[in-house]
């Protein structure tokens, strides 16, 4: 709790980043569905943290439930076919 008696917690969801063509950065957050942004690298993590944050609070306030993160992620190694360099 903090000193005013309001419990504080955090959760994780899984914001998915991809690099545009024109070197800017674009993001989304699959659980929260609307919540995205595009931007810098930084400005993208930034606004999709703002983002998810103002609509969990607009859930709590409109009594309604916070999602419960679904989304994992995993990184696959996948193999490349065989090559003769030139």
């Amino acid at each position: 709790m903090d000193p005013w008696g309001w419990v504080v917690a955090t959760i994780a969801y899984v914001a998915v980043l991809e690099k545009n063509r024109s070197g800017s950065w674009s993001g989304y957050i699959p659980d929260l569905p609307g919540c995205s942004f595009s931007g810098s690298y930084d400005d993208t993590v930034y606004g999709l943290r703002e983002k998810a944050a103002q609509h969990l609070a607009d859930l709590v306030a409109q009594h309604e439930a916070v999602p419960v993160p679904a989304v994992e992620i995993e990184r696959i190694l996948v193999p490349l076919p065989a090559h003769r360099p030139d």
